[in-house]
């Protein structure tokens, strides 16, 4: 079987003792752990690798990030395309050979340490080990081993020796190596082993020249390839092994090449691997403050009153109108948290005598005062995030609509709350000017796309706080306005002043542009952590309502690779579904803040079922017996709860662009009818809408009231 790879990625962290980003990468050239970052990457063998073999993989990776150290000289190194320090001190003119001395004799100290640390696994490393040996993935079957050079029968003692005894032989001086690296408990010993190992190997073992000659032990005499002499050793002492007078270098560790290219071949090339994308963390907030944005219609309200005189009337209608449905939402909140409160209490009994009861302490010795004990209750703040795009402008005011019932009820029981509109407009106030994707603010950053896989290259954008709990009534009542104002301005409302037609022009800065989600939904884990540290939360429920997909840059899932992960902050995450990395960031976002995700879908239908692709979306595109269904509920209702096995959020619900919370009031329905069968419809007709709009009212509250 495949090892499960979320389970393996938890053990390497478990055995890092830290948050490593582990990534399973069917490109890789072999396994290796990046110190600088603190990245283990691991090649996805597929089928062919066994459990052992992946545990003793990940447990050789790890002992590089517990005991392999890495320096500011080294960063400094690798910066300016340099070697790093170690290698160096090995050979100054051979590092990068020197770096397979070091490879080889610190994978044999690490590898100790992790069998002492973790004894359960040495099977792992036995069973390993003797696979590895046995697919020849060293490429030493069928040959002299102990004909190898001396570094290839170190690195094969240490790792087949693991699993066959007596795998490779030393003479009297090598065995003081062998040793000495068995014994080493620190890198500092490594280093000093590999430089004198290193410096052995020039010394005793036949060597090529630059240029295609061998170096002749007895004589000391180079050969230039055309049976030339090119030199004698005089001097020879002098250099010590590293022979560097003359060109010389010692044998490179080809048997862990072999190793690193054996396991490439292997690698889970079939078409099925997987995307890993580095998501960057914000660098400049992106929040646009409510008292910024009541500045941007300042000039409007001076300059064309009319509009908002018209929009201060429809928001005392729509407060009027919506005060039924608000009350049964309170009314919902309150008999939910009457019952939670009643399941915390709990009744003990005093040592004072209650006079009441003491008339029966014939009967009962129960003549005790009691005390009631309810525990204290979890408090709960909402986060509301709009789209604020184009395609809203069809739906726009029902959906703003929605959102000011839905704060209308949090104002109601002072639950605290903001509400943001995820905008990609950028726009410089200071010179009335749009600004160009060069130009604009800069909100991101992202350290370590060279190293893991490829960035999530995000878009810029902002955040408006159209409403929140911290305003003054005279700040929340004339934003409320404002919104109006912009839904009469997108449905297409005129006014007359003076006899000259005036149509509103929405601010600039406020305007419709495209669908940051993905971007929205990342910068939210902030605005969670600060929003429910600053309101002393307890319990925060994050809102997302929009109409589409995020157009902002996700995960690339193309033909070859159908599966993604994303890094985020040093942790993966892989794409719980397949082609929408939207899901991926929910899923981020859940596992960072503890919140619940909510998501409000506009199905911009106005009649029937719903469009194909949102069925399809949150349904599947399969004709089942349940998609119909909700199908049917949307046609009947106006609203469907999407099918969880197609999402990440905690609930989704589907709904028509133009459905409010309907509640309205039974007597001002059946006042306007004469006849008992107007009266009847009427009354079926409201009853029906109740139980419709409860449906999705019910759910909603249970979802936000839940401790």
């Amino acid at each position: 079987m495949t090892p499960n790879k979320q389970s393996k990625s938890m053990l390497s962290r478990l055995m890092a003792m830290e948050n490593i980003t582990v990534v399973h990468n069917p490109k890789a050239r072999t396994a290796s752990f990046d110190v600088r970052h603190r990245v283990l990457t691991i090649p996805v063998i597929g089928n062919s690798m066994s459990d052992e073999l992946y545990d003793m993989i990940v447990a050789h990776e790890v002992g590089h990030a517990l005991h392999t150290p890495y320096t500011e000289e080294d960063e400094q190194n690798l910066r300016n395309n340099k070697p790093l320090t170690a290698a160096l001190k090995v050979s100054e003119k051979y590092p990068e050979v020197a770096m397979g001395y070091l490879n080889a004799i610190e994978d044999a100290r690490i590898d100790k340490l992790m069998k002492e640390k973790y004894s359960g696994l040495r099977r792992d490393y036995y069973m390993g080990y003797r696979e590895l040996t046995d697919l020849d993935f060293f490429e030493v079957n069928g040959k002299d081993k102990n004909a190898l050079p001396f570094i290839e029968r170190i690195n094969l003692h240490f790792k087949c020796g693991t699993a066959y005894t007596n795998f490779v032989q030393f003479n009297e001086n090598e065995m003081k190596f062998v040793r000495e690296i068995d014994a080493a408990r620190t890198f500092d010993e490594v280093i000093d082993i590999a430089k004198r190992v290193f410096d052995y190997a020039a010394e005793n073992e036949e060597q090529p020249v630059d240029g295609g000659g061998t170096k002749t032990q007895d004589t000391g005499v180079q050969d230039d390839g055309d049976g030339n002499e090119m030199g004698k050793s005089e001097g020879n002492g002098g250099h010590g092994g590293d022979y560097s007078h003359r060109g010389l270098k010692p044998n490179e560790c080809m048997t862990q090449r072999n190793l690193d290219k054996n396991l490439q071949k292997r690698s889970d090339d079939d078409g099925t691997g997987y995307v890993y994308a580095t998501v960057p963390s914000i660098d400049k907030s992106p929040i646009v403050d409510f008292k910024e944005v009541a500045s941007y219609f300042d000039p409007y309200v001076k300059s064309s009153p009319v509009p908002f005189a018209q929009g201060e009337k429809d928001f005392a209608e729509f407060e009027v109108k919506s005060k039924v449905a608000v009350d049964v939402m309170v009314k919902q909140f309150l008999m939910k948290k009457a019952a939670r409160d009643s399941q915390r209490s709990s009744t003990s009994r005093t040592g004072m005598i209650d006079p009441v009861r003491m008339v029966n302490y014939k009967f009962t010795d129960d003549i005790f005062l009691r005390i009631k004990n309810v525990k204290k209750g979890k408090s709960h703040g909402l986060l509301f995030f709009v789209d604020w795009s184009g395609s809203m402008s069809i739906c726009f005011g029902d959906v703003l609509k929605q959102t000011m019932q839905m704060v209308m009820f949090c104002r109601r029981l002072n639950i605290p709350f903001e509400v943001y509109g995820f905008s990609s407009v950028m726009y410089d106030s200071t010179n009335n000017t749009y600004l160009s994707k060069a130009d604009a603010k800069k909100n991101w950053k992202n350290d370590q796309s060279e190293v893991i896989g490829n960035a999530v290259h995000f878009h810029d954008f902002k955040l408006l706080n159209i409403l929140s709990s911290r305003m003054s009534g005279n700040e929340y009542r004339n934003m409320m306005r404002n919104l109006f104002v912009m839904v009469n301005s997108y449905s297409g409302q005129r006014y007359s002043s003076n006899s000259t037609p005036i149509i509103y022009a929405v601010p600039p800065q406020m305007e419709l542009g495209s669908t940051p989600l993905n971007e929205c939904v990342i910068a939210a884990i902030d605005i969670h952590h600060s929003f429910k540290a600053s309101n002393k939360l307890d319990i925060v429920h994050s809102i997302f309502l929009t109409d589409g997909e995020s157009t902002g840059y996700g995960v690339s899932v193309s033909s070859e690779c159908y599966r993604s992960h994303i890094v985020y902050k040093g942790k993966t995450y892989l794409n719980p579904r397949n082609g929408n990395s939207t899901d991926c960031f929910i899923e981020v976002f859940k596992d960072l803040t503890g919140s619940r995700a909510i998501s409000f879908f506009i199905d911009g239908r106005k009649t029937g079922g719903m469009s194909m692709g949102v069925k399809g979306k949150y349904f599947g595109y399969d004709c089942t017996s349940e998609s119909q269904k909700a199908d049917k509920m949307f046609a009947d209702e106006d609203f469907a709860i999407a099918d969880k096995k197609f999402h990440s959020y905690d609930e989704a619900f589907i709904i028509r662009g133009n459905v409010e919370i309907d509640d309205t009031d039974l007597d001002d329905v059946l006042s306007t009818k004469k006849s008992n069968t107007g009266i009847k419809n009427a009354f079926i007709k409201a009853m029906e809408n109740r139980t419709a709009s409860r449906v999705m009212l019910n759910r909603f509250i249970d979802l936000i009231s839940v401790e």
